[in-house]
């Protein structure tokens, strides 16, 4: 409902509006959204409501206007939100309250999910007529792990009351932060490297052609 009526007020602005006020406009019903459900106690809802609003919206706006106005939108989240996202991380990791033991076991569990989860990736993309290269670099792609782990590593930081649930909350958010110190540099250069070996261009592959595969074996 409250993605309908937000779709419904943005639609009433002119026309020929520009893709910046579109842009800020969703944001602002979003934000307002998101705290309004938290405040009322639906923290779960409050993410979903954003989602529901800025789907919402693409739907009305039609292609034009909203993927002008996700331009927008993408450039505030890599110019200004996703920066200060990591920083503000940065800020709450106290590195002289990590232990050795929670680092080597976060070590070893980064390690070990990353195993499965390539796996399962490889697995999930099976069936839509993707060889087995490419099966295996959607797999390498999807090893990265940062904006999520950034976004929600010190949630239960802030939420913990006492002096267990905060120790229990700072091994949650080392863990956090390992993910992403070992996965997005590992994940970056296995795209850089594999990609020319694994994957070919759209098009005829005669054999005037050869593979990227075999030009680089």
């Amino acid at each position: 409902a409250g993605a309908a009526v937000g779709a419904a007020i943005l639609e009433r602005r002119p026309a020929d509006d520009a893709p910046v006020a579109r842009a800020f406009g969703l944001l602002v019903l979003c934000f307002a959204l998101t705290f309004s459900l938290k405040a009322l106690g639906f923290s779960g809802a409050a993410a979903l409501g954003a989602l529901a609003l800025a789907a919402r919206c693409a739907a009305v706006w039609g292609p034009a206007k909203s993927g002008a106005a996700g331009n927008v939108l993408g450039w505030l989240w890599s110019a200004i939100a996703q920066p200060t996202l990591f920083a503000l991380l940065g800020v709450a990791v106290d590195l002289d309250a990590v232990r050795g033991r929670d680092a080597g076991l976060g070590v070893a569990l980064v390690a070990i999910s990353g195993v499965f989860r390539t796996a399962a990736t490889s697995g999930a993309v099976a069936g839509y007529g993707l060889s087995g290269r490419e099966r295996l670099f959607v797999a390498l792609a999807w090893l990265p792990k940062a904006t999520v782990q950034a976004a929600v590593g010190a949630v239960a930081l802030d939420a913990a009351d006492g002096s267990a649930e905060t120790d229990r909350a700072r091994v949650v958010l080392t863990v956090a932060v390992l993910a992403i110190v070992l996965t997005a540099p590992l994940g970056a250069v296995a795209i850089s490297v594999a990609g020319p070996r694994l994957l070919t261009r759209d098009g005829a592959r005669d054999a005037d052609v050869p593979l990227a595969a075999d030009a680089l074996a």
